[in-house]
């Protein structure tokens, strides 16, 4: 019965020292003091901007505002930041002097999503946020609009 007793009081300890929360790095003071944004959507999915945007408004930190001019930040959804590159094929007929060729060419984007935090008034970036697959083989909009958000809500 001793025994149980100390496996289950070693188990538990190793539990909570084990569930120390991790320090992050703060998100700078702009971000914290701001009480307007507007929400640019560059993502190329209304879907995304959408679910954004019902994170931004559930976390019912920040207003968000339809006038730019208005806003103390701007949040940038995006893919920029991503790998982008063209694949191009091509082929090629030479006769004496002139050449001629045909390529065709395809856009080539890795699978991240961004979150650009803007000072509405300086242009300056204060916090980028980024959610990737992560070796998944799909993810729903919802759940990278969380993680976006969600990374600047553990930091405040």
């Amino acid at each position: 019965m001793k025994r149980a007793t100390l496996l289950i009081t070693m188990a538990l300890c190793s539990v909570l020292c084990g569930a120390q929360e991790e320090e992050l790095a703060p998100v700078p003071d702009k971000v914290r003091s701001a009480k307007t944004v507007f929400l640019l959507n560059e993502s190329g999915s209304t879907k995304l901007g959408d679910a954004v945007y019902r994170e931004v408004k559930t976390w019912n930190r920040w207003q968000v505002v339809t006038d730019r001019g208005k806003a103390d930040l701007l949040l940038v959804v995006t893919q920029r930041e991503s790998v982008e590159g063209v694949v191009a094929t091509s082929s090629a007929t030479v006769t004496g002097q002139t050449a001629t060729a045909t390529s065709v060419g395809v856009p080539v984007k890795s699978q991240s999503w961004f979150l650009h935090v803007v000072d509405a008034k300086s242009g300056d970036r204060l916090w980028t946020s980024n959610a990737a697959m992560g070796g998944k083989l799909w993810r729903t909009w919802n759940s990278i609009a969380k993680s976006l958000v969600g990374d600047i809500q553990k930091r405040m």
